[in-house]
């Protein structure tokens, strides 16, 4: 049933001739409407299966209209519109659905020397980087179960709030007093996952809602993508 998948929208452009060149610019390539695309996207922990759902003709294409190939490889599923004459690809497009080893700030680290960030890695920072993991888990893992009670007894969101807040004062500085607080490193735990998957830093603000702005590597992996469409 519809209500037991997982359904995903992708943004298309409309091809407006069947001749096209790979070094042809938007106007020659498409219309300049949008079709968007609906699928279903469902599985489970051994397979996965997508089918279509609907096609519907918009308005005006919101997308890039200089960057129609995306080279960021920022994603785990990549959309590919191909001319069929040529077989060339003409618009390309990475569907990022969740948090994944694959993003640019969070690793599964099988080879520490080929960290993907390793370029803003201090030579004296130890890869993994050693942290008070425990500790911190233990005070997650109350937090959180507290969390779900408030989120199953329906609480306003200014309550969630205020209970955020509450959390933030009490993880926020213990995660700054590590020795490696301020340093681009590797610290386990990340992706929802306690063990297995690697952050960049020991509070970044893909990890708790304390920071109040990026680390390093995800700035880097934000200006990679705005430098790719606003070029």
């Amino acid at each position: 049933m519809r209500s037991n998948l997982r359904c995903l929208a992708v943004l298309v452009v409309v091809l407006s001739c069947s001749a096209l060149l790979w070094a042809a610019d938007f106007d020659t390539l498409f219309t300049g409407r949008t079709l968007r695309l609906d699928y279903f996207h469902s599985g489970n922990a051994d397979e996965e299966h997508i089918s279509i759902d609907e096609l519907r003709l918009e308005d005006n294409w919101p997308g890039s209209r200089t960057r129609l190939l995306d080279d960021s490889n920022l994603g785990k599923y990549l959309f590919v519109v191909v001319d069929l004459q040529t077989q060339l690809p003409i618009y390309e497009d990475f569907v990022t659905p969740g948090s994944e080893p694959w993003e640019k700030n969070i690793t599964a680290l099988s080879d520490p020397a080929r960290l993907k960030w390793r370029d803003l890695v201090d030579p004296a920072t130890p890869i993994p980087t050693p942290w008070n993991q425990n500790a911190y888990d233990k005070v997650a893992y109350a937090f959180q179960k507290k969390r779900q009670e408030l989120r199953a007894a329906r609480a306003s969101e200014e309550e969630m709030d205020r209970y955020f807040a509450e959390v933030k004062k009490i993880t926020a500085p213990m995660l700054a007093q590590e020795t490696y607080a301020e340093e681009v490193g590797a610290f386990e735990g990340a992706g929802y996952q306690a063990k297995g998957l690697y952050r960049s830093s020991t509070d970044c603000i893909m990890f708790t809602r304390n920071p109040d702005h990026f680390c390093p590597v995800c700035a880097s992996a934000i200006e990679e993508v705005i430098d790719l469409y606003a070029d």
